[in-house]
Order: C-alpha cells, then structure tokens, then sequence
C-alpha cells in the first residue's frame, strides 16, 4: 500500500474530498501533515479519512499556541519550520501532495522531501492575487520557488495562472494538472426533494459561502443592496456564512458583531433569512429545500480590490457550485465569474446574468425548463463526481513518482 503525505496548515474541505475519495479506492494509507487538529474544526471532522494525523503546532495546547503568536510570533513561527522540517525529513512516502498558500510551509516540504512534491494552491495564487510587484521580497522568492521547483502543479480552472507566471520569467517545466473542486456522491439529495415554493408559490435563492469584504476581496456593500433587489421584486434570499469560519460557532458575540447588518435585514426584511452555517455534511441537504443557487455577485456592478481581476475570474472557481450540485440545484452565475460559468454553461446546469439584468431576474428565470435543468444537474453531479474523477489524480501520481 502506498503512501500519500498531504500538508497543509489547515484543512480546507477541496483536501477533505481528495482524501476521500482516495480513502475509498484502498490503495492508499493517507498521512496528514497540520497545523489545526480536526476537533477544533466545528465544521466537519476529518479524522476518519487519515491513518494518521501529524500536528507540527509549537504548543500542543491550542489556546497555548495561540497566546504565543499574538505576542512571539516570529520566533513561534522560526520553531514550527523548525518542526516541520524535522518531521519531512524522517517521512519516505510515495508522493508529498501540498494544499496551502505557497508562502506558508511548501517551499520547505521541497527543500526537504525526499520524494516527488505535487503542490496546488489553496484559492489562487497569491502572486496573481495581488501582484507579482506588490509581495513582499519574502513571499515572492517563497512563491517562485515553489513553482519552478514543485515536481507537479495541480491547477483548478484555467491554464492561464499558470501563463501568468511564464511570461513574467518563471521557469515552469513540471507536468500540470487541471483537478476542480468536485462533487462528493454521499451528499447528493434526491430529485423528488419538496421545495419551499411548492408551498408559498415563491421564488427561493440561496447563496452559501464569504460575504464579507475580508473575506472576499469585494465590495462589502453587494449582498445587501442585492438582497433589497431581490425583495422588491418578492424574491426570497436565503445566506448561509462559510462554513470554514470557526469563530461563528465559539464566539455568538463575535458571530453577531461581524454579520450585525445582515443580521438586522433578516429581522426586518420577509423576503431575507439569514442562516447560521450549516456542517459541511449537512449544507446540501439544507439547501436542497431552495429553488436555484446563487454564485458571486450576480447582477449588480461590483469590483474586485485585487488588480488582477480579470484573471482572478478565470481562475477562481467556487467549492460552492458543487454544493449546489449536490443539493440538485440549478445555478445562477455572473457573466463576470468565467471560471464557475464555464462549467456552468458546459454542463447547461444554469445561467448567466449580466450586470443590469438583475430587474429582470423573473423574466429571464421563466424563460428556461426548470425541469430540464434539474436533469442536467443530475447528469453533471454524476460526470463531476470526485469518485469518477480520482483516477486522473492518480495517474497524475504515478507520472510524477516516475519522473523522480
């Protein structure tokens, strides 16, 4: 059985689904390399899908650990590449596959490894999310290493990212891989699911994941005037926050104080309903009660903070629109997202709106076979299935074990 070391500071739910579906095909044993333990993610556990889990934290003690970054965190930080360093050095697996911003952690899983280093990038990378000129001379040389040394580059949407740093002088020679996001088969929620509208005879939009300027890079102001759209024409708006925000759950006063506003239009809005977020297990079944989901930025002007926008859009592609998938939802998109509308377009599980169309939402929505576009999701969500996708991830494995 080989093995398969996976680093990442913090699990994200892409690298969950990896894991599994890996997990399943009992060929491989899976090796966690982090920095957060699974029981302190109140979204979903992850435990199950790792033979073992190495956590490379100074303090093993979390609230220790934190204290010790708010006031030595350059030395905290020295002690954990110090650990992360000694742990790689003693590991001989199969392959070493890094999920993570290429500034945090990865260029030392190369420097050390002893076997072939695939690396992919948590969102985007962040030379392209900021700049090249605008990092730091640190994060720049971390970045560039990471990608001209990486043994494999896995890529979610388009080969452009990978261009972008070509034509700036990035010597790029390793295989690449287009892996998306994906469905997981165990949360698909059965066609026949009843709908709030079957009820009220409304139109019920849900939109799941960031909705704060922090978070992603956006204007913070768009969810509420859409929201208010959205209700003068009787739409109901359904929010739920991303569910990889660990403060909403610990913290109620935190969780109130960062989505106050959204908060205060549900109390006063019918045609608003802001959730809590739902366990990662539990989203799709949750949602499938709604209508169509609901991508970024639908229908209004809105600008990206980043100067790479354009790009950025073709890169980025959402783990939302596969949660829709699994829920059996049709899709909404902006015609701005050209990463999720591709997909979207391709697979014909929905459709596009363009900024100044949102007025007309209604109209453009009774133009198209609802029912048609449910059995075009059902037909999508079997295609993009993690399970049917995994062998090319391992092909890709065994193209880079061999090159090595």
């Amino acid at each position: 059985m080989k093995t398969i070391v996976f680093f990442t500071p913090h699990v994200y739910i892409r690298l969950y689904k990896i894991a599994s579906a890996l997990k399943k095909t009992g060929r491989y044993k899976l090796i966690l390399i982090t920095k957060m333990e699974s029981r302190y993610n109140p979204f979903f556990d992850f435990r199950d899908v790792f033979d073992k889990i190495i956590v490379y934290r100074v303090f093993p003690i979390k609230i220790l650990d934190d204290i010790a970054h708010r006031f030595f965190k350059k030395y905290i930080e020295i002690l954990e590449q110090w650990k992360l360093t000694h742990i790689i050095r003693k590991m001989d697996p199969y392959i070493f596959h890094c999920h993570t911003v290429l500034t945090t952690g990865s260029d030392i899983v190369i420097k050390n490894a002893k076997k072939p280093v695939i690396i992919e990038y948590e969102t985007a990378p962040i030379g392209i999310i900021k700049g090249i000129e605008n990092l730091s001379e640190k994060d720049r040389i971390k970045e560039r290493y990471c990608l001209e040394h990486a043994d494999g580059i896995i890529y979610r949407a388009s080969i452009d990212e990978i261009e972008y740093f070509k034509k700036r002088g990035y010597e790029i020679k390793c295989p690449l891989l287009l892996f998306s996001h994906y469905c997981r088969e165990e949360l698909f929620v059965e066609q026949d699911t009843k709908k709030l509208s079957d009820k009220d005879h409304e139109m019920h939009l849900v939109y799941t994941g960031c909705m704060s300027a922090k978070q992603t890079n956006c204007d913070y102001d768009y969810y509420i005037p859409l929201a208010k759209k959205l209700s003068s024409m009787k739409i109901h708006f359904n929010m739920y926050p991303p569910p990889f925000s660990s403060d909403m759950t610990r913290d109620e006063k935190k969780f109130f104080k960062k989505y106050d506003e959204y908060i205060q239009l549900d109390k006063t809005d019918p045609y608003f309903h802001f959730h809590k977020p739902a366990k990662y297990e539990k989203l799709s079944r949750e949602i499938a009660k709604y209508d169509f989901g609901v991508m970024d930025q639908i229908g209004l002007e809105y600008k990206l903070r980043d100067l790479n926008e354009v790009l950025i859009q073709k890169c980025w592609i959402g783990n939302k629109l596969f949660s829709y998938l699994e829920a059996g939802l049709p899709i909404i998109v902006s015609e701005k997202a050209i990463g999720d509308k591709t997909i979207i377009e391709n697979y014909k599980v929905g459709f596009t709106i363009k900024v100044g169309e949102i007025d007309h939402i209604k109209e453009i929505i009774k133009k198209y076979d609802y029912e048609k576009l449910k059995e075009n999701v059902l037909k999508a969500r079997e295609e993009l299935s993690i399970d049917n996708q995994i062998e090319r991830l391992e092909e890709f494995y065994r193209k880079i074990a061999e090159l090595k």
